[in-house]
């Protein structure tokens, strides 16, 4: 029989050898966990870069407001996304009461634009020629609004925020190409 003591080192060692064991099976996992390589604020708006462990490829969005980590975010939010050079995808969460059977406006310089409706997320989407043309309207506007009709059919606006815009989107689409998102011809 062996000493006390080499019993219960071997019995330590064993237990190490399943614990480095269970480790080394679960280091992909923790490892392929999504993270942010970028973000940067301009003005009101935030360009967020991150990597995206089930596709293994990276992906950016610019949104408005800026994500914060208090609860003094309480306003509706906007995020552009594009994968090719025109396709953008704009998405309006809505943080506030809606009537989900009442369209999502759009008003930029008080040109009412194409309503959207809501989901049930309380999402109103625009994407192709849509969000294109807003984005356009939205670089040189003054002053943009989200209007919406809550459950007791009040108009509910709230202001967009322009500030930093252009430069925003402009750092949103150097860091598409540059992370090999968007492919131009």
């Amino acid at each position: 029989m062996h000493p006390p003591s080499r019993v219960l080192l071997f019995k330590r060692l064993r237990r190490l050898g399943f614990l480095a064991a269970f480790a080394w099976i679960l280091a992909p996992t923790i490892a392929g966990a999504d993270y942010v390589r970028y973000f940067k604020v301009s003005g009101g708006w935030a360009v967020t870069c991150w990597w995206d462990r089930v596709t293994n490829r990276e992906n950016c969005s610019l949104e408005s407001p800026p994500p914060s980590a208090g609860p003094e975010r309480s306003g509706s939010v906007m995020r552009i996304m594009q994968t090719k050079p025109d396709a953008f995808d704009i998405t309006i969460e809505i943080r506030g009461i809606a009537d989900p059977g009442s369209p999502v406006r759009l008003e930029i310089d008080g040109k009412p634009l194409s309503p959207a409706g809501l989901d049930p997320a309380y999402r109103a989407r625009w994407q192709g020629a849509q969000a294109k043309s807003i984005i356009g309207l939205l670089q040189s506007a003054q002053q943009a609004m989200l209007i919406w009709r809550d459950r007791n059919g009040a108009e509910n606006k709230e202001k967009i925020i322009l500030n930093g815009f252009p430069e925003a989107l402009a750092d949103f689409q150097s860091n598409l190409r540059r992370r090999g998102v968007l492919q131009e011809p």
